[in-house]
């Protein structure tokens, strides 16, 4: 349910919706994966996969954001 909430909050405010809803579906594949490989390993380990995959993406999100607020740098030969 979190992950819908943040990614429909996210989806409303990006300006690259192909490149979003590709990254949403290479996470369900993932989460597909971690779901059958919970069933292998057992549900315990399953949650410290997925506290794993969404500090991931919390990092990678902090990452875009200060990236996008970094200024532009300055053309070359500008003056002030």
């Amino acid at each position: 349910m979190f992950a819908n909430v943040i990614f429909a909050k996210l989806l409303g405010a990006t300006k690259e919706t192909p490149r979003s809803l590709a990254s949403n579906l290479i996470g369900a594949v993932v989460g597909g994966i971690a779901e059958y490989a919970s069933l292998v390993m057992g549900y315990r380990a399953l949650v410290p996969m997925v506290a794993v995959f969404y500090a991931l993406a919390f990092l990678l999100l902090l990452r875009r954001a200060s990236g996008a607020a970094a200024p532009a740098p300055a053309a070359e030969g500008a003056t002030d």
